[in-house]
């Protein structure tokens, strides 16, 4: 049996601090190194996109450890000492909103998944009402597989050394699978699914060996979506059309993001990502709900602390332009991916960062972005 490597999505994510894909523990002891990139600094160079930038401090009176679980941008929820509170960027203001704590907000803000005594609820957090996902124990923890909070995704090692990919309407308790079966290998299958109109999306590796973008079909026949000859990784994935991705990943040893038009098998590269003694990096991105724009983070060394540098720019095809750097030298507490956000319309961003000495949530930072 191939050794199994099982990363929940939210437990994947949770790895994901202090840097482009490194632990920070790690992180604190190796020397990291930025790739000269021309063409970033360039863009920086020429970059004519007004912005305007506003810090908006937690409230002395909300103390809250820092988590990126409940970060939706302008609103923000957080696990306290004695329940879940919402703090509202925009007007400053924050209240509880119910006793208990949380490990996941959809994305429209109106449900949270928590877990008690092993067993998974969702929480409605306007009536704080608490709905068991599934009638039997879940093997493993659980996370939303759509924005509005009412479809789960149960995902968990099989019976015949395959992974099970359920989906679970917490409505009605309806349920559809999807297995991995022999055409994807077990070792390094990474759970960052996505739903599609048929079946599953998956990122990993096939039983030939081979990275990459896959889809599980109903019925679970496997269709390759996006991979190389020579090899590719993929960290996360977002669609710009149904004919181009976006991801961080790895190309032919190269760490990046990258844009691929999934009808050939080239992949352009926006941001490169970097090596240093200990091993590759990968930056992170967050795209816009328009598709038009995308933060990004790179780690950059000062002194003997690591910290992080944060960008925007303009999506134009295969090309980023009009880049600039919104942080410079800033103490994230996660990637990007994690760390920011965007409203509704793609104009403003919100990126948060943390107080190192106590592990806490210390400034919203906000960033109107207009037109050029």
């Amino acid at each position: 049996m191939k050794k199994i490597t099982i990363a929940l999505l939210s437990l994947a994510l949770a790895g994901m601090v202090t840097g482009c894909s490194q632990s920070s523990e790690a992180q604190m002891e190796r020397t990291i190194t930025i790739n000269s990139n021309v063409q970033l600094e360039s863009s920086l160079a020429d970059s004519t996109l007004p912005i305007e930038h506003h810090s908006i401090p937690l409230p002395e009176g909300l103390s809250a450890e820092a988590s990126y679980a409940g970060f939706l941008g302008q609103k923000f929820y957080l696990n306290s000492d004695d329940g879940i509170y919402l703090f509202d960027a925009e007007s400053e203001n924050y209240g509880k909103v119910m006793d208990g704590d949380f490990y996941e907000v959809s994305k429209n803000g109106k449900h949270a998944l928590t877990s008690i005594e092993d067993v998974s609820y969702v929480i409605d957090l306007e009536t704080g009402e608490k709905t068991k996902i599934s009638a039997t124990h879940l093997k493993e923890m659980v996370s939303f597989a759509n924005d509005e909070g009412t479809e789960v995704f149960h995902i968990y090692e099989g019976d015949n050394e395959d992974f099970v990919f359920e989906l679970i309407n917490v409505e009605n308790k309806a349920k559809k699978s999807w297995s991995t079966t022999d055409q994807l290998a077990q070792n390094n299958l990474m759970m960052a699914a996505k739903k599609a109109d048929n079946g599953i999306y998956v990122t990993g590796e096939n039983s030939d060996g081979a990275y990459g973008l896959y889809q599980i079909l109903d019925g679970n026949e496997v269709k390759q979506v996006a991979t190389f000859d020579n090899g590719l990784m993929v960290d996360s994935f977002d669609f710009l059309s149904s004919k181009s991705i976006i991801f961080s990943g790895s190309v032919n040893d190269q760490t990046g993001i990258y844009i691929k038009d999934l009808n050939n098998k080239e992949a352009k590269l926006l941001v490169a990502g970097g090596e240093d003694e200990e091993g590759k990096w990968t930056p992170s991105y967050k795209l816009s709900p328009d598709k038009k724009k995308i933060l990004f983070d790179t780690p950059v060394q000062v002194g003997e602390e690591y910290k992080t540098n944060v960008y925007v720019a303009e999506i134009d095809g295969e090309q980023l332009t009009n880049t600039a750097r919104l942080i410079e030298n800033g103490d994230l507490y996660a990637v990007i991916s994690l760390s920011g956000n965007w409203s509704a319309d793609s104009k403003t961003t919100y990126i948060f960062t943390y107080n190192k000495e106590d592990f806490t949530v210390d400034t919203i930072e906000k960033f109107v972005i207009g037109d050029e």
